[in-house]
Order: C-alpha cells, then sequence, then structure tokens
C-alpha cells in the first residue's frame, strides 16, 4: 500500500508471489488472469493475481501476487521476485 509496510517472507521454496488481500490498496482491481498455484502435494488452485509494487533501499519492482486470504503473513516473496537479494523490502503498494 502507498506510505505503508508489510512484513515479508522471502521464501525460497515458493515459485511465485503471494499476499493476503488486506495488502491490496483500497480500489485496486485484480488482473484478468489468475494465478495457478502448485503445493508442495501436486494440488493445483486458481487464484486472482495483482500487480503491485515493492520497495526497498536497492531498488523498486513491480510484481505480479496471488492473493490467498490463508497466508500466515501479509506478502510472501517468491523465487521469481526480481529483487530477490534484497532482504529488507520497505513498502509494498
Amino acid at each position: 500500500m502507498e506510505d505503508q509496510t508489510w512484513d515479508a517472507l522471502l521464501d525460497t521454496g515458493s515459485a511465485v508471489n503471494l499476499v493476503q488481500p488486506r495488502v491490496i490498496p483500497p480500489g485496486h482491481s485484480t488482473l484478468p488472469d489468475p494465478l495457478l498455484l502448485t503445493c508442495v502435494h501436486g494440488d493445483a488452485h486458481e487464484v486472482s493475481a495483482v500487480c503491485l509494487g515493492v520497495k526497498s533501499n536497492r531498488g523498486q519492482w513491480n510484481i505480479r501476487a496471488g492473493v490467498v486470504a490463508e497466508l500466515p503473513i501479509p506478502v510472501v516473496l517468491g523465487r521469481n521476485f526480481l529483487g530477490y537479494e534484497n532482504f529488507d523490502v520497505l513498502d509494498i503498494n
């Protein structure tokens, strides 16, 4: 969110980025194509996807993320995150 800081987990086991719905700014729409999540057990689920901005002291990136209400933390950054080497995410909007 604009001017909002969220806890994020950099997950080496996740191929995709994921966010809780509360991270999405009001009025922000989902993308037309859903994101396919494949769990470690082989289950596959389609979830809504959004494009969000991620900012750290080393740069700024746009990410595509699946929206998952049941996440235990607000943001999971997977291996597809272009700022993967940055462990200090400051702002997600």
